[in-house]
């Protein structure tokens, strides 16, 4: 694991939700900040799994825990949006 790559890829993800959420939640005065707020999450989710990997699947136990978070996340997103879509 570089935790040079993941915390600016955790930086970026949390970020970028963050001015979606506050943009399309009404609190913006600019909605056309959409755009760029979901382009940081889009450069936070590459640069996660280069994070992540960069030196093969991690074996210690605070890097599994941390993919396991991350899997977790993702998954529970994919749900979301699944249960959403119905």
């Amino acid at each position: 694991m570089d935790w040079g790559l993941l915390f600016p890829a955790f930086s970026l993800i949390i970020l970028g939700a963050l001015g979606v959420w506050i943009t399309l939640g009404g609190f913006g005065v600019f909605p056309e900040l959409v755009g760029p707020s979901m382009f940081m999450v889009l450069i936070g989710l590459i640069f996660l799994p280069a994070g992540l990997f960069k030196d093969g699947f991690p074996t210690s136990s605070r890097a599994k825990a941390v993919v396991g978070a991350v899997v977790f996340i993702i998954i529970a997103e994919l749900i979301a949006v699944l249960l959403g879509a119905l």
